[in-house]
């Protein structure tokens, strides 16, 4: 796995854009009345989810499994 300080600035980046879109869904008033402003600021959360897999990105190779060598097989 990998340690939780590691995954601390995704989770941030994530926790941001879950608060834009629940903000978006809730507000109603602001989706329906104003379409502008909520294309802004779902354009936000697109762009903090973006910013958190861009966080675990180089994760992603530094707590890879190493696979292990496959053994030979005799085919006799």
């Amino acid at each position: 796995g990998v340690p939780e300080a590691d995954l601390e600035a995704a989770r941030t980046f994530q926790r941001r854009a879950q608060f834009l879109l629940d903000f978006v869904e809730a507000e109603n008033s602001t989706g329906f009345h104003a379409p502008q402003e909520s294309v802004r600021v779902l354009s936000l959360a697109l762009d903090y989810a973006r910013q958190g897999q861009m966080a675990v990105r180089p994760l992603k190779d530094r707590h890879a499994p190493t696979p292990s060598p496959i053994a030979a097989v005799d085919a006799e």
